[in-house]
């Protein structure tokens, strides 16, 4: 998908910081800051709704912008900008909660919108949608009368149109009006959430057309070998990154992770969130209710408690509120297990080494506009989610026992943010502006407009292509002369074999490429150009020296002197620009 991410809901901000600093590259980089500030705030109204307190929604915070994930794809905006998708998964539960079209409207709305950030946090939160709402009916399944009459957000208008639900002398409703209520209430909500679908079509559709376009361009075809290089195994939930901080002088129990796209590191202090925020009051409920129903085939009264006054003992409130989180926080759950399902690809496996089962990834390759996913590693998000959702249930639980619980979680999330952070490397110098760019830049951008390609031309899959192809398209916007040059993990079809010809340039099947693709302009760096002919593109882009370049840069000059159609339009020492006539 990065051959289409246009992320054009960033663009606004990116210009204010490139007025503000004058420079691309500060810009560039003060929106990559600001990215943890607009996940951190989607993290706090995710805690703030779980918890009920502005301490929980900053835990919150803290764990869904400081994430592992988010470190390791710092320079993939389009990744990084997932704030969407816990946004979305929150409107979706207040729709589920209070059906209503206000709220299918603003779902739908939020749901189409997240292309202008991002097509994968778009595609991630379409597969979790149904998911969660699958599983938030399941355990919110039982329709409660205040929720079927309330006047200002019922699903239902009127008492009259699911029929007369009367009280017996019991206090319960009539089985058959209640029977009739949840007919009709799960008739709207499946109208309400067709809705939501529809109008995210119709916004994501105008916003989707350069990826409809590029689809009839690129090569989007993956086989499930080439994906399972981007998927994650369940050690890699347990593995740090290379470039970890914590990491960097401590051994990792299974080792760590060289892939960015495959980190999926949860840590110590993931694990400890999680039992905190989920499993373990799952477990402490789970123990009740075992001694309950033994006590109940002892022929003994069951300990059956009540919780409706503020009377009721702290250990009884402990257990209604840890009630009320496992049931809020089951369907996250539900989310982030589908989430590790499709994160595994293709073929699911614990290690790399082990042998693998088909997984439910490959039913996206049948789906219209998620056929194309490829990084399938990206759907921990989901586990990352997840983990910030029992962030908040931990300060739920701990922070109202004692101030020494809310140093405790705060600690966690301490270790939280240690354990995620990464060493960032520092990329080559660039020019802020154009009066900084290279001299043929310069020139390009006084030019006639025209397709031009630089030489040597990388090929796609050696780390030096996309490190020297990235600089190339950024220095090109600059001049914005079309580039035949370029980088992506889906290349236009015939990219390959444009690049296979333009190697052996200035010889006649080059030739014949550049003129079936209408070239004007044709850079040829001629140094990098003599070390690609002696030893490749890592030759080329990190300058090897060998004996004879002078040389062969002189025969290189001599070669295209000598090629009919090939006029000399500038010549700045090591670089030149020809023009191809005739075309």
């Amino acid at each position: 998908m990065g051959y289409t991410e246009h992320i054009l809901g960033l663009m606004p901000l990116f210009k204010v910081f490139e007025w503000m600093f004058s420079s691309a590259i500060a810009a560039f980089t003060a929106v990559a800051v600001s990215l943890f500030i607009f996940d951190g705030w989607a993290g706090y109204m995710l805690g703030k709704r779980i918890g009920r307190s502005y301490g929980a929604g900053v835990v919150g915070a803290v764990a869904m912008s400081f994430s592992a994930f988010h470190f390791n794809q710092i320079g993939h905006m389009h990744v990084s900008s997932y704030f969407t998708v816990p946004l979305i998964l929150l409107l979706l539960e207040d729709l589920l909660g209070k059906p209503s079209m206000a709220r299918a409207m603003r779902l739908g709305v939020l749901w189409g919108a997240t292309p202008l950030f991002s097509y994968s946090s778009w595609a991630i939160a379409s597969v979790a949608i149904p998911f969660f709402a699958l599983a938030w009916l399941g355990v919110n399944g039982e329709l409660r009368r205040k929720d079927l009459f309330e006047s200002s957000d019922s699903s239902v208008d009127d008492a009259s149109s699911v029929g007369r639900i009367q009280k017996s002398s019991r206090g319960t409703c009539d089985t058959e009006g209640a029977s009739s209520a949840r007919r009709i209430v799960t008739g709207k909500l499946v109208m309400y959430l067709g809705g939501s679908a529809l109008v995210m079509l119709v916004i994501a559709a105008p916003l989707s057309l350069q990826l409809i376009k590029a689809r009839s361009e690129v090569n989007v075809t993956r086989s499930p070998v080439e994906i399972a290089i981007y998927s994650v195994k369940l050690s890699n939930l347990f593995q740090p990154s290379e470039r970890s901080i914590a990491y960097k002088h401590l051994p990792a129990p299974v080792g760590k992770n060289d892939k960015m796209e495959t980190i999926a590191y949860i840590g110590v202090s993931g694990v400890v969130l999680l039992l905190i925020g989920y499993f373990c009051p799952l477990g402490r409920l789970t123990l009740v209710r075992l001694s309950q129903r033994r006590q109940k085939r002892n022929g003994e009264r069951a300990n059956t408690r009540s919780f409706s006054n503020r009377s009721d003992t702290r250990p009884e409130m402990d257990d209604f509120l840890d009630a009320k989180l496992v049931k809020r926080l089951t369907p996250w759950l539900v989310t982030a297990i589908v989430g590790i399902f499709f994160m595994l690809g293709p073929e699911m496996r614990v290690r790399r080494s082990w042998a693998g089962v088909p997984g439910p990834y490959r039913l996206l390759t049948v789906v219209p506009g998620l056929s194309h996913f490829r990084a399938a590693g990206r759907f921990s998000l989901l586990v990352y989610i997840f983990v910030a959702v029992c962030a908040a249930s931990a300060w739920a639980r701990l922070a109202r026992r004692s101030w020494v619980g809310s140093l405790f979680v705060m600690g966690v999330c301490g270790l939280w943010v240690f354990e995620s952070a990464i060493a960032v490397g520092q990329s080559a110098p660039l020019p802020a502006n154009i009066r900084e760019a290279p001299v043929y830049v310069r020139w390009l951008a006084q030019a006639e407009r025209g397709p031009s390609v630089e030489l040597p031309i990388y090929a796609p899959g050696v780390p030096s292509s996309a490190e020297a192809e990235a600089v190339r398209v950024y220095l090109s916007t600059y001049d914005w002369q079309p580039r035949v040059n370029g980088y992506s993990g889906y290349e236009p079809v015939g990219y390959l074999d444009t690049v296979s010809d333009l190697t052996t340039f200035p010889d006649q099947k080059a030739m014949d490429r550049l003129e079936s693709l209408r070239v004007r302009y044709i850079v040829v760096d001629f140094p990098a150009l003599a070390r690609y002919r002696k030893g490749g593109p890592d030759a080329a882009h990190y300058g090897w020296e060998y004996p004879d370049l002078n040389s062969l840069e002189i025969e290189i000059r001599k070669e295209i002197a000598s090629t009919p159609k090939l006029v000399l339009r500038a010549d700045f020492e090591d670089v030149a620009i020809y023009e191809l006539t005739g075309r």
